[in-house]
């Protein structure tokens, strides 16, 4: 299966997915990036767009491509984007989807599909800088909040 995988971030926060349904635990519909999967004529960026559209009905100004995995003739494509707080306040959540928005300390508690998780592993860096961005935006805050 060919797809397209994407991590939203918004003000240093990662955006994951879950089915919400009742008569399936969390276990069983693990927290998720939103993925988009290649139909014939499509470019792996033209199913992410389509995607994020049908999940949250918000259009992405742009995606930035990340890597690439070849698996047993399968692709997997990552990209990144950074929602605007306009992107966030326009997100409708749609029936039996979950959306929300985790810390990247918060990840590790989290049950993460396994696509999920091999994007963390093979972009730790992009993490890392998540990672620090939030320890920044803390100490500055307590800074500001010092002097106020």
């Amino acid at each position: 299966m060919n797809q397209s995988i994407i991590l939203l971030t918004y003000k240093e926060k990662i955006l994951l997915m879950a089915k919400d349904d009742i008569l399936h635990a969390l276990e069983h519909n693990p927290w998720h990036f939103i993925v988009g999967i290649k139909n014939a004529n499509d470019s792996f960026e033209h199913a992410i767009y389509r995607e994020v559209e049908k999940e949250m009905d918000i259009q992405l100004d742009e995606i930035k491509f990340l890597s690439q995995i070849i698996s047993n003739g399968n692709c997997q494509y990552f990209y990144h984007a950074s929602l605007t707080s306009d992107d966030v306040n326009r997100i409708v959540r749609k029936e039996g989807i979950m959306l929300q928005f985790f810390a990247f300390k918060e990840l590790r508690t989290l049950s993460l599909s396994d696509s999920t998780k091999l994007l963390v592993e093979k972009h730790k860096e992009v993490f890392e800088k998540i990672n620090e961005s939030e320890k920044l935006g803390k100490l500055s805050q307590q800074a500001q909040d010092k002097y106020l």
